[in-house]
């Protein structure tokens, strides 16, 4: 199987003013899906502040709208922190005018999609936990709860090993409480 050559894609800065949430103002393609709590956007501005040389590794992808502004496909959050830190250029990765949208909403998903997983052991043996923490590392989601000081190493879960009948707890805000209900 030949591998079709790819486009070599460059950062380039622009004005803050040029880009765009992706609130979906391009047709076929939604707005953004991803929101951020207050907790997390502020380690995330942190964090920006701490390694800004990370912007330029993970800049923005944007998409060019005929009225001359870019919508964001892909870095929706760290430009909103970039906003609130007062920074007037973005580093973006310009994608194509002639990228169909179905791929604009593939790039989307995909560059927020987390594919791998953690490795507990090393997390619980090999990293430090404040680091961690300062970097936004979501204790909560990994099951650890409040309880941040005795990390145990955390295994595969398999179905096999769970009776008939599981009870599943979850802290929901109201708004996930009613779209629930």
């Amino acid at each position: 199987m030949t591998k079709k050559k790819q486009p070599t894609a460059q950062v380039q800065m622009l004005p803050m003013s040029a880009v765009e949430i992706n609130a979906g103002q391009l047709e076929g393609l939604p707005a953004n899906p991803r929101e951020i709590r207050d907790e997390k956007f502020e380690k995330l501005k942190a964090n920006i502040q701490k390694y800004p040389e990370l912007l330029e590794y993970r800049s923005l992808m944007v998409y060019p709208m005929p009225n001359g502004k870019h919508i964001i496909i892909g870095g929706n959050m760290r430009y909103r922190a970039m906003q609130e830190l007062g920074y007037t250029e973005v580093p973006c990765v310009i994608i194509p005018a002639e990228t169909p949208v179905e791929r604009l909403g593939a790039y989307t998903i995909l560059d927020n999609n987390g594919f791998g997983k953690w490795n507990w052991d090393l997390l619980a043996n090999e990293w430090d936990k404040g680091m961690l923490e300062d970097w936004g590392f979501d204790w909560d989601f990994a099951g650890f709860g409040e309880d941040k000081g005795e990390i145990q190493a955390k295994g595969e879960l398999n179905a096999d090993d769970f009776e008939d009948v599981m009870e599943l707890k979850l802290k929901l805000s109201s708004e996930e409480y009613a779209y629930v209900v």
